[in-house]
């Protein structure tokens, strides 16, 4: 497919510098790209709040829910992405991902990195584990 397109970890337990030595690169249909697009935008919102001096304020007051709602939208997101059967585990919601084309060229950037192509083996496809 000429336009394919595909999430890419860039960080995080899914990544090159979490559980594995390479980076994890999931396919996903197009019809499937504004939950991804959502899913994206929840991410960096969540990630921009976790280092903004709101968040440390926000921790010191008890009452203050501003935390677990920017959390919980994030989690929805990935929640979302799990039930269309992009992600599959829970190492996948503490993972950072990019959208990229799928094609050597783009995905040059993101080396090393292993394609899963089977949803349901997906661990056992895509990972190796790091050697002491």
């Amino acid at each position: 497919m000429i336009n394919q397109l595909c999430l890419v970890s860039t960080s995080g337990d899914m990544s090159a510098r979490g559980m594995t030595d390479t980076n994890t690169v999931y396919k996903f249909d197009d019809c499937h790209k504004k939950s991804v697009d959502d899913f994206l935008r929840k991410q960096l919102e969540w990630k921009l709040y976790r280092f903004s001096s709101e968040f440390f304020e926000d921790l010191k007051n008890p009452d203050c829910r501003e935390s677990e709602e920017a959390l919980g939208e994030y989690y929805n997101a990935y929640m979302k992405l799990k039930d269309l059967g992009i992600f599959t585990c829970k190492w996948d919601g503490r993972t950072s991902w990019d959208v990229a084309h799928f094609s050597e060229d783009e995905l040059g950037a993101y080396e090393p990195y292993v394609v899963s192509e089977q949803h349901e083996d997906r661990w056992m496809v895509t990972h190796v584990p790091k050697r002491g």
